[in-house]
């Protein structure tokens, strides 16, 4: 999740509902092939923004994401699609530094929220 359309420049967000876009990152080797900045199609829902927004991330083929805090609804889905949840280091704004600390980040294994 992602503040606004900057690239690898973008700032992060803390919200997977409420962030107003998303950056797919194809990587390789631990290095970037490709990337794609879209609009969350669930940002201005009233509720289920967050189980909505697993939904359309399964459905773009997503196998990682990487997120602050995330709620039982999105961890439960996530989780039973097989996508595994990392965890966005407290120090951590733009999305290149977190790429580069991508090796090193640490597995969610329970809802945050």
């Amino acid at each position: 999740p992602v503040m606004g359309p900057d690239g690898l420049q973008s700032k992060l967000s803390l919200h997977i509902g409420k962030t107003p876009y998303y950056i797919f990152v194809d990587m390789e080797e631990n290095k970037v092939k490709s990337w794609n900045i879209v609009e969350n199609p669930a940002a201005d829902l009233d509720r289920k923004r967050g189980v909505k927004t697993a939904e359309y991330l399964e459905e773009q083929g997503v196998n990682v994401v990487i997120v602050k805090d995330i709620g039982e609804g999105p961890f439960h889905k996530f989780h039973d699609s097989f996508i595994r949840i990392l965890g966005i280091p407290d120090d951590v704004e733009d999305v290149e530094t977190l790429i580069g600390m991508m090796p090193g980040l640490s597995v969610i294994s329970s809802p945050t929220e």
